[in-house]
């Protein structure tokens, strides 16, 4: 009888670890189905399954600048979310496939994400930096949540997309266009992606490659998986990971400039907090070319140009004399 428990609870609880570990981070595809709920597309963690089905808003001709709405997408009635708390702070992505039919005033993809629907709680809000243009364009830009938010298993995603009218088109017809399906993870395939972990310490704050760093913050999941940890856009190893705490090191190649400490989970990136990687003492640093570079008596290492700008750099003209004697005496130099 004991060995009988045994086995049944077992998977029950690997379930468990790995559904929390899948729920830190999930993509939800904008699907060209109807959802439950009348006027409204579903919201599905189903990769695309259909052709390219352009979504428009209507017309906008004569319309003053404002926001107007293109279409609603939601999760399904029983469809599994995360409960539990999404933190203040936590990442929503959105990628979004989208044009206008005619080159006229301006317009910049707009989404709004709310609990259950249009009258619940707000998660985030986010406008595209990127205006509208007749080419269909990948708008990806990101919202964080304000404050800690709480989940039923009860409760659905509601997305609404649109666009944010900054000029208005006067008397010429126009049209904002979203488009949906396609190929997964390709052309078409618009989502967002809803992130519930975040990076609320890093320790230390700066350090040179190799350097071991503690990250801390809630939801990382039980185990790395596929998601990894990157120091300016560059990934480290990492030698320990649990749901609260990751364990890795400073990578090589790493730009000498202060950048973000990230983590991803299922290809999505929550915040990140600033991590600095100093130049060694003795290095002496110039500008060079279009400053893309910086020069050293000890080689030449990337960095980025906000990150050279936060140095000193020190120009030296060249010392022909000191060449000359260390070409006729090496072994002083």
């Amino acid at each position: 009888m004991t060995r009988i428990n045994h086995f049944v609870i077992s998977p029950f609880i690997f379930l468990l670890l790995f559904y929390s570990h899948a729920q830190a981070a999930t993509i939800y595809h904008l699907h060209k189905e109807r959802s439950d709920i009348r006027e409204i597309l579903q919201l599905s963690e189903a990769i695309p399954d259909a052709r390219i089905n352009a979504l428009q808003s209507p017309q906008l001709k004569n319309q003053p600048p404002g926001e107007y709405l293109i279409k609603a997408f939601d999760t399904q009635a029983g469809v599994s979310n995360f409960p539990g708390v999404i933190p203040a702070g936590s990442t929503m992505t959105f990628s979004l496939w989208m044009k206008k039919t005619a080159d006229f005033g301006a317009m910049h993809p707009l989404a709004k994400l709310y609990l259950n629907d249009a009258t619940g709680t707000v998660l985030c809000s986010a406008s595209a930096p990127s205006p509208l243009t007749t080419t269909l364009f990948n708008h990806k830009f990101t919202c964080t949540t304000p404050v800690d938010i709480a989940i039923t298993l009860q409760d659905r995603f509601y997305l609404w997309v649109g666009v944010n009218m900054t000029i208005g088109l006067g008397a010429n017809r126009v049209k904002a266009e979203l488009d949906i399906e396609g190929t997964a993870d390709g052309n078409y395939d618009s989502y967002i992606g809803i992130s519930r972990h975040i990076v609320t310490g890093i320790s230390p704050t700066s350090g040179s490659v190799g350097t071991t760093v503690t990250i801390t913050g809630l939801n990382f999941g039980d185990t790395q998986g596929t998601s990894m940890v990157t120091f300016n856009g560059k990934q480290a190893t990492v030698s320990s990971w649990s749901d609260t705490t990751i364990a890795t090191s400073v990578p090589s190649g790493v730009s000498l400039s202060t950048g973000l400490v990230t983590v991803t989970i299922n290809g999505i990136t929550g915040n990140g907090l600033p991590f600095s990687v100093p130049l060694r003492s003795g290095y002496i640093t110039t500008v060079a070319g279009n400053g893309s570079q910086t020069r050293t008596e000890r080689g030449i290492h990337s960095a980025s140009s906000a990150g050279i700008g936060r140095l000193r750099n020190e120009f030296r003209a060249p010392d022909r004399r000191r060449d000359d004697h260390q070409r006729q005496y090496p072994e002083h130099y």
